[in-house]
């Protein structure tokens, strides 16, 4: 998968070019030779559903895939060569670059040519609808596992160029600026997760319902509570746009943060905070792409902003000299970009989300009904976000080199950590439209398919993090900054037992609000910040930097308390069949539906 090979094979370009000192275009080959073959099966078996009856039709695919892949070495051999070996620019930062342009490609090439189907199916082998005719995709029948895999793949993608953004910034200003500029940067990663993790839980909160009611089939109650999300969302986002403006300073002292960077860090999140509008405008429609089945689309607009960002980043920083001011301001653009291109692929191309006048007619009990979902996921984001905020306020004690290095180190498992993240919203669609159809059997092997695929990927990051993660964070700081390193390995050594924890956190949390049960997943976040808090406050000042960094097992392990509990009886208590059961009382399809409205709106009923 293109994310497994991402991952894969930017740490083992590492180990040779950082490592062994091996020439960059031999070490890139090196890696393309591992990783290919790897690439052929999972694409061939989960991804794109190639399988061949004939050893001629095998024999066929496997040459057009590894062309496809020999196409794309060369694209990545020629853009190495040109800007490191003639123009000299620094190894990891164009590695990283080039896997951008190469994972692009290669999906583009393996869609439209090597596993191509001309009668494929959304949902599977024959079930569902046609690509050709309708955009959404019912996961309500087909395949769990090669559903939830196919909407992943998007989603990890998508996910990782959205952290792209950060990084970027983060790349650019730390090699072209300094330690001082990744550190300002990097010390407002938690505090930009918790203003815009609020934002994606609202977003996210409010898709849940769209999902619900589209796979109940019900489209006009589905366009209208898109429409009342649209107002929920623009109030928000100006509200905080207004609030965190005023206390932007008051909030970076509180954070600790140093005086020689107050500055910067106050300059970069202002605009972050003004451009709050254009994320709440991205966040909302991706949101509504991906309730109706939709993964693919975002992913291609997030590719085209995240290109732009970089580009951005250059262009202020290197050649117009704005400092860290100017990454904000490419971020800003690049997701303005983004939102535009969904907006217009929309009424392009999903004639089922065209709202009529009516559809904004203001209902003051959907309202209630999308804040019942909305605000418990906000507030999870954001109570996770402060506990972060907290780490991130300890760890600033301990001076600028261990900002530098907790922020590389941060980066880097945030990238690992956006495959956990792709499933839980995967899950999320997954459950949620099931659950709309009252096909709660298909949730519950939905559920377990993905535990164990999250466990595998938790064994995979476990390795590439301990033995690769130094390597990785050549990406973000010289080697020769060999403390900023050592604090980064020390925070991976520290955590990456407890990666099973972090990626289960996804799965139970989403799958239960894709159930419509909001309250116990931000339960789970109390427990997580408890967690963090509770660390931070014993150990923090008092022991080594270690100590601190026992904060994130300890929230991951907490947050699991309520959530896998609740779950549990949760799926009991429907295997007993006081919900689903009660469709065989009802003959007619629309009789059935109506039945799954009431059942949709009593669970939000128990929330509020």
């Amino acid at each position: 998968m293109e994310g497994s090979h991402f991952f894969l094979n930017i740490a083992l370009y590492a180990w040779l070019d950082k490592g062994l000192g091996m020439n960059a275009l031999i070490a890139n080959v090196i890696c393309w030779v591992v990783c290919v073959l790897f690439q052929y099966f999972t694409n061939r078996t989960w991804v794109f559903d190639g399988q061949v009856d004939s050893a001629a039709g095998f024999l066929k695919q496997m040459a057009s895939f590894f062309g496809g892949r020999l196409f794309t070495l060369i694209v990545e051999e020629a853009i190495l060569a040109v800007f490191i070996t003639w123009l000299g620019f620094n190894s990891m930062a164009v590695k990283l670059v080039a896997q951008v342009v190469v994972i692009v490609l290669n999906y583009v090439i393996s869609k439209l040519i090597v596993f191509k189907n001309k009668d494929s199916y959304i949902c599977g082998k024959g079930v569902g609808l046609k690509l050709t005719k309708d955009k959404t995709n019912d996961m309500t029948v087909g395949n769990p596992v090669s559903l939830i895999i196919r909407f992943m793949i998007p989603m990890c993608l998508g996910n990782i160029f959205q952290q792209f953004y950060n990084i970027a910034d983060s790349i650019v200003a730390g090699q072209f600026l300094g330690v001082d500029a990744l550190a300002a940067i990097g010390s407002t990663g938690s505090l930009m997760f918790f203003v815009t993790g609020w934002l994606n839980g609202l977003s996210s909160g409010f898709a849940i319902l769209v999902s619900q009611w589209f796979g109940a089939k019900q489209y006009d109650k589905m366009r209208h509570y898109v429409a009342m999300s649209i107002y929920l969302a623009a109030a928000f986002a100006i509200v905080m746009t207004i609030g965190f403006e005023a206390l932007n300073e008051p909030i970076l002292r509180l954070m600790n943060s140093p005086e020689d960077l107050m500055g910067s860090v106050k300059g970069y999140m202002g605009i972050i905070y003004a451009g709050l509008i254009v994320t709440a405008a991205y966040n909302s429609l991706a949101a509504f792409l991906r309730a109706l089945g939709d993964s693919k689309s975002p992913l291609y607009f997030l590719i085209i902003s995240a290109v732009i960002n970089v580009f951005l980043d250059i262009l202020f920083i290197v050649k117009i000299g704005m400092g860290v001011e100017g990454c904000a301001y490419a971020t800003v653009i690049a997701q303005a970009i983004s939102a535009v291109c969904c907006l217009i692929y929309i009424i392009k191309k999903f004639p089922i989300l065209h709202l009529k006048k009516e559809n904004f007619e203001v209902s003051f009990t959907s309202f209630r009904y999308l804040l019942a979902l909305g605000i418990p996921m906000g507030l999870q984001f954001s109570i996770t976000a402060i506990g972060t905020i907290i780490v991130q306020g300890a760890v600033n004690i301990y001076g600028s080199v261990y900002m530098a290095g907790f922020s590389a180190a941060g980066k880097i498992q945030n990238i690992i950590a956006t495959v956990f993240v792709a499933f839980g919203a995967t899950m999320a669609t997954y459950v949620g439209q099931n659950r709309g159809a009252g096909k709660m059997d298909r949730v519950k092997a939905g559920m377990k398919y993905t535990q164990i695929m999250v466990l595998i990927w938790s064994v995979i990051t476990m390795i590439i993090m301990f033995f690769f993660g130094k390597y990785m964070t050549w990406l973000f700081i010289d080697k020769s900054q060999t403390d900023v390193i050592n604090v980064s390995v020390t925070y991976f050594h520290t955590v990456f037992w407890a990666y099973p924890f972090l990626g289960s956190i996804f799965l139970y949390r989403n799958g239960l609000q894709g159930l419509g049960y909001g309250l116990v997943p931000m339960l789970g976040g109390v427990f997580e910040l408890a967690a963090r808090s509770a660390i931070v406050m014993f150990i923090a000042g008092k022991t080594s930097f270690a100590g601190v960094c026992l904060a994130d097992p300890a929230a991951w392990i907490a947050a699991l308390i309520p959530l896998i509990p609740y779950y549990i009886y949760v799926m009991k208590k429907w295997s007993r069949g006081k919900r689903n059961c009660c469709l065989s009382g009802y003959n007619t399809e629309n009789e059935k539906n109506k039945f799954r409205l009431a059942i949709m709106e009593d669970t939000v009923i128990m929330i509020l």
